[in-house]
């Protein structure tokens, strides 16, 4: 991908689970991107991705820049109430999966 982030791809599959909500002060980007998570989100009406880093969002795409900076936790609760579903996309530095909506 551009911008040197880690090629990465999707996998949907398991259940729903908790999201912490604690909060995190490290906004900086720095070259270690091995805590960065990305997530796809899909609403009826965009798809898109947001990399989340300590529980907060870093980045997102230009729909969803409002996101940037507050808890993951509140954009999980915004896609809720949209009926939309965020998937925990597989990172090849860190085989955990995790889903969540």
């Amino acid at each position: 991908m551009a911008n040197g982030w880690p090629r990465r791809s999707c996998q949907s599959a398991g259940q729903p689970s908790n999201i912490s909500t604690e909060q995190s002060d490290v906004l900086t980007k720095t070259s270690d991107v091995s805590s960065d998570v990305l997530y796809y989100v899909d609403l009826s009406y965009a798809c898109y991705g947001v990399i989340v880093r300590h529980e907060k969002v870093i980045h997102a795409a230009p729909i969803a820049r409002w996101a940037i900076g507050k808890p993951f936790a509140e954009l999980v609760r915004f896609i809720k109430r949209k009926r939309g579903t965020v998937i925990q996309c597989k990172n090849q530095h860190n085989n955990e999966e995790q889903n969540h909506g």
